[in-house]
């Protein structure tokens, strides 16, 4: 996703990251402060709605899977058998099938998980495992009229990608891309929930505090290898949930997307 990523310097003067991020979590090096993460429930749809924008980008995808999937998910580094790595999530995620219109979700779904769901998923757990402060983990999923999908898919396709990467800033910002949209009053109670969590998260470390009479549901730190993740709904609902799309994250950790063994060193 980032081909020129941040690199473990030499301690120098000036050095700015002398140790790898989880090395430095592992022996309780960082600020001990609370920390809040989450994904949207489609933050794949940035690259897969893209995608479909150019029904050749799908054509290539169809047949040059084996080239373009390692490159494209991020584990042309993670294994030396990526054809066989290739195959099986083909079969995981689109039964086999090729790749077009019926299965746009399941495209989206790879994207997901290969460019966010484990790499957060990774950062939660050493944080949850190495820290005594407390670690948020949220899933948003709410879909409001407006979606930064619209802004990667094609004018024409009437697809709903679900909630883009990036879709919650438009609840807590000012966007370019939401100027001129006629929200709703239930996107109006959304911005009032958004800022209120993130407020309380930087005044208290707590993003529901006990006081605050919007959030009746409590949002509870992640405790167990159960993680615990607030989830906001599609309609707006909130609740507290465990294992977040389990059975495709543990496929994810399997495949090894993203290594995180593949360490950015300063070679200068």
């Amino acid at each position: 996703m980032i081909p020129f990523k941040p690199v473990v310097e030499r301690d120098h003067p000036g050095a700015f990251l002398t140790e790898d991020p989880a090395v430095i979590v592992q022996s309780r090096k960082n600020v001990p402060v609370p920390l809040m993460i989450g994904l949207t429930t489609e933050d794949g749809a940035l690259k897969s709605a893209t995608l479909h924008k150019d029904q050749r980008l799908i054509e290539m995808l169809n047949k040059d899977f084996d080239v373009i999937a390692p490159f494209l998910f991020g584990y042309d580094q993670a294994t030396y058998n990526t054809s066989e790595v290739s195959e099986r999530i083909r079969n995981f995620y689109f039964r086999g099938r090729k790749i077009d219109e019926s299965n746009k979700a399941e495209l989206t779904n790879v994207v997901t998980d290969s460019w966010f769901h484990v790499a957060t998923d990774l950062a939660v757990r050493l944080h949850a495992e190495n820290s005594n402060t407390a670690v948020y983990l949220y899933i948003f999923g709410y879909q409001g009229v407006v979606s930064f999908s619209t802004a990667f898919k094609d004018a024409a396709d009437s697809y709903n990608y679900g909630t883009c990467h990036g879709d919650e800033l438009l609840y807590l910002f000012t966007q370019t891309h939401s100027q001129g949209a006629k929200f709703t009053e239930a996107d109006n109670r959304m911005m009032d929930i958004m800022v209120s969590i993130w407020t309380n998260f930087a005044k208290t470390g707590n993003p529901t505090p006990d006081d605050d009479e919007l959030l009746t549901v409590k949002w509870h730190p992640v405790t167990s290898k159960s993680m615990e993740y607030y989830s906001i709904g599609k309609d707006g609902d909130l609740q507290m949930g465990e294992n977040w799309e389990i059975k495709r994250l543990r496929f994810a950790r399997e495949i090894k997307f993203n290594a995180r063994w593949n360490r950015s060193k300063d070679e200068l």
